[in-house]
């Protein structure tokens, strides 16, 4: 996206300089915005090359707009962490503000068993609210109960693009299930470019052969996002 936009951020494959811009002027939109809006922050807070001092910017931003409410994903929660445990305390009390912050959701970003096994435990030491982006989801994921209980919500997501890889049902039936148990909410966004073929269409001669069965790229549109007959649009902000 920041290619396509011309950003300045990647080189002429496309491909992430590894710089970062800050855009001090962005923090003015939550106060011009009067209409309570969820904003979803997915530009990485808390990469290495954000200063402190812009993130305590953010930060206070979020917590004098409470009309909206905001949603800060990260693939560093280690940094998150550390970060919450330095600035995210109410001005008076010295206490973590965030375990009060109703509006404000933080929430990792994982592909794998190896990334979620990484991840998860950083972001479940932060208070407050918590969500999991499951995106792209690239295999079978198993999160224990334990842990899974702690998030007010779990997103799932195929790759879309060019070199989008696989994502078979039963992987996204797996963490269906397993939310069901732990009851938490549960939000399919759709499977990417594939859907899956079944025996009667394996003459065909654009099927692609995967782990767990025959896959055909159609699109991010024909893909779409139903899952055994029907969506899944579970959002806990959405009940705020």
């Amino acid at each position: 996206m920041t290619h396509r936009f011309k950003q300045g951020l990647t080189d002429d494959k496309g491909r992430w300089t590894g710089e970062i811009i800050i855009r001090e002027s962005r923090l003015a939109l939550p106060f011009r915005t009067k209409k309570p809006t969820v904003w979803a922050v997915w530009n990485d807070l808390f990469h290495e090359k954000v200063p402190l001092d812009f993130i305590s910017k953010i930060w206070m931003t979020m917590l004098s707009n409470n009309r909206h409410i905001y949603l800060v994903l990260t693939k560093r929660p280690h940094r998150m962490q550390e970060v919450a445990n330095l600035l995210f305390r109410d001005l008076v009390t010295g206490k973590p503000a965030i375990s009060t912050a109703e509006h404000i959701y933080l929430g990792t970003t994982v592909e794998n068993q190896q990334t979620a096994d990484e991840r998860i435990p950083h972001l479940l030491q932060i208070e407050g609210k918590k969500f999991l982006s499951i995106e792209p989801m690239l295999e079978k994921i198993i999160i224990p109960q334990k842990r899974l209980k702690q998030f007010d919500q779990v997103i799932v997501g195929g790759e879309t693009g060019q070199k989008a890889r696989l994502l078979y049902p039963d992987w996204v039936r797996s963490v269906r299930d397993q939310c069901q148990t732990s009851g938490v909410p549960f939000f399919f966004k759709g499977f990417g470019e594939w859907v899956e073929v079944f025996s009667d269409d394996y003459r065909d001669s654009d099927l692609t052969f995967g782990l767990e069965g025959f896959m055909r790229r159609v699109g991010k549109r024909a893909a779409g996002r139903i899952l055994d007959g029907r969506t899944h649009d579970d959002l806990a902000w959405s009940k705020n």
